[in-house]
């Protein structure tokens, strides 16, 4: 009789454990899981919600997520609107790449000591709301992506969503939902899994 080390149980312990590693792996790089939606009326008047970016690991270079914005407000130019900011930090500053509110969307909007975009670099395209308005007139919805300058690929980033509140009595509503590629590591580790099954099979073969 032929003495194989990885025998069945231990090899579908590995296949199991591989598997296991891979989707616990693949987690934290398949975004957010669904649209998060943020709301004024909470009392704060700026409402943050962060997100690291690609954890350190290479990606495809290229930042994609999805967002809306909602509000009861009218244009009013000479007034502070609800308004809701994406922006992006990594080495050497912070990009921002869209604010919008009831008197309209800016993209590449210019703030002071930020690192300067140009629109024509966020591609984006207008897409159905995302998530219930809850009765709010939904303002804008968009796909976006956005390429990472060179020298943030591979680098720890961070996404912000900033939900600003003038604190009047008419209620605003925003969602985002960001994208990110599978880190190599959880794929390595699939890859693994299913050499093991193969090996499982062709080492203990079925009997007749």
């Amino acid at each position: 009789m032929r003495t194989n080390l990885l025998t069945r149980p231990a090899a579908r312990f590995l296949l199991l454990g591989c598997v296991c590693l891979s989707v616990v792996g693949a987690a934290p790089g398949q975004g957010t899981f669904g649209p998060v939606i943020m709301r004024t009326g909470s009392g704060q008047v700026l409402l943050t919600t962060t997100v690291p970016y690609n954890a350190g690991q290479p990606s495809s270079g290229v930042l994609a997520f999805s967002f809306g914005f909602a509000t009861q407000e009218q244009t009013q130019p000479s007034q502070f609107a609800d308004s809701f900011t994406v922006s992006i930090s990594g080495p050497g500053g912070t990009a921002y790449l869209v604010t919008v509110d009831a008197n309209a969307i800016v993209w590449a909007p210019a703030v002071p000591g930020a690192i300067p975009l140009t629109e024509t670099a966020i591609q984006r395209q207008s897409v159905p709301f995302g998530v219930p308005s809850e009765g709010l007139p939904a303002l804008a919805s968009y796909e976006v992506d956005y390429s990472l300058p060179a020298a943030w690929q591979g680098s720890p980033l961070t996404l912000n969503f900033d939900l600003f509140d003038n604190q009047n009595q008419l209620r605003s509503l925003a969602y985002f939902d960001v994208t990110q590629v599978p880190e190599p590591s959880s794929v390595a580790l699939l890859l693994t899994g299913l050499v093991l099954w193969k090996l499982t099979k062709s080492a203990n073969p079925p009997r007749r």
